[in-house]
């Protein structure tokens, strides 16, 4: 298990089809948050629940939320959830997100991701904090994602081109154009561990699986 100083908060990366957040500390059951796009209408608005960077590189379409930027000058895009944000009491958390492939997308860059930002703008207000996408820096956070090629990554979000933290050694073979990516943060020894899984969501078979713990 990597070890590295990680600051937990939490944020959206990338295309995501459904996004599911789960928190509980030692006194209260934090209420779940379940994205729900099915009102059939197709639209650049992300919703009220959701800050998108930028508005215009995102939209919802098929009851499903899409990123439609692709060029490399925009390499991060990121969608953020403003109604929920961690505090400083220990606890559990857990986040999944079903995310895949837009329709006929033909090949893939070699450094696409997508998965979660985690710790984005921990001192900022949640507003300000709201605003990170692709300019890496300090409170930059950490992405835990699957890249393009299946395998499960974490990257440094405060360093230029995210170099990578810790990453599965084995790429799986023939990644589902559509995945499950879960992200648990568990209390452990004073700190938190992260185990970041990608599932097969028709078979619930693992793909990968990654764990880095906090100091």
């Amino acid at each position: 298990m990597k070890i590295f100083n990680i600051k937990i908060s939490v944020s959206a990366l990338l295309a995501l089809m459904l996004f599911g957040f789960t928190g509980c500390t030692r006194t209260e059951q934090i209420p779940k948050f379940r994205s729900v796009w099915t009102d059939d209408t197709d639209r650049v608005w992300v919703g009220p629940e959701y800050w998108a960077n930028r508005l215009q590189d995102w939209r919802i379409a098929d009851d499903r939320l899409e990123c439609v930027e692709s060029r490399e000058e925009k390499p991060m895009r990121t969608v953020h959830l403003l109604t929920r944000r961690l505090g400083a009491d220990e606890g559990n958390l857990i986040m999944s997100v079903n995310t895949g492939l837009i329709g006929n997308a033909g090949e893939v860059s070699p450094g696409a991701m997508t998965g979660f930002l985690i710790g984005a703008g921990g001192k900022l207000d949640y507003r300000a904090a709201s605003l990170v996408h692709h300019s890496p820096g300090e409170d930059g956070g950490i992405i835990a994602a699957m890249e393009s090629s299946g395998r499960a990554v974490f990257r440094d979000m405060e360093a230029e081109g995210y170099p990578v933290l810790a990453a599965a050694e084995k790429i799986p073979e023939s990644p589902p154009d559509e995945v499950d990516i879960r992200v648990t943060a568990l209390p452990a020894d004073k700190s938190y561990s992260l185990t970041l899984e990608i599932i097969d969501p028709e078979t619930g078979i693992l793909l990968d699986r990654y764990d880095i713990m906090n100091r």
